[in-house]
């Protein structure tokens, strides 16, 4: 519908720009780290990409994704790592491709850069919305990974039957004819 269509690209826009700032954090990181603090940029970068994602979780999380009640955010950060690993392998391919078709000049370089960028961040969103986000279609299913386990349901539930087991035994009691 025209109205889901709009609140996707609505929460899409929310991503991407949760997506600049850990771009921000990430490449300023790298920067900081290398030039004004001497450390090794390998290293550097590997220590803002980590930041960044840690932002990038709890930025999305909070004003991207609804929280999946039944998920532990232990879980929920694992699948977001796993997820970010597979992009990060996917931008790192796609970059590898661009270059053996372009060249590694600065143009083919950046070209290859930003049709992964591109194609990366389309993945994060869709697969990030699949399977983190509770509002997500897939989660509204019935499937097992959507189902909401609140414990106060099954305390409600156990209360209930301990009731009707009682109302039974009353029942059952001899001598109250």
């Amino acid at each position: 519908t025209p109205m889901a269509i709009k609140e996707l690209f609505k929460q899409f826009l929310k991503f991407q720009a949760v997506g600049a700032a850990a771009f921000v954090i990430d490449f300023g990181g790298l920067i900081l780290l290398s030039q004004f603090f001497g450390m090794n940029p390998v290293l550097a970068s590997a220590v803002s990409y980590v930041v960044s994602i840690v932002f990038n979780y709890y930025a999305s999380m909070k004003f991207v994704f609804t929280h999946p009640d039944d998920m532990s955010r232990r879980r929920e950060f694992a699948i977001f790592c796993v997820l970010s690993a597979i992009g990060l392998g996917l931008n790192v391919l796609i970059i590898w491709i661009g270059t053996e078709l372009w060249g590694a000049g600065a143009f083919a370089v950046t070209a290859a850069k930003l049709v992964a960028t591109c194609i990366v961040a389309v993945y994060n969103f869709f697969t990030r919305r699949y399977f983190l986000d509770a509002d997500s279609p897939h989660n509204q299913t019935g499937d097992s990974h959507s189902q909401t386990d609140d414990p106060s349901d099954h305390a409600e539930d156990k209360r209930a039957e301990d009731t009707c087991a009682k109302d039974r035994r009353a029942e059952d009691t001899p001598g109250d004819d």
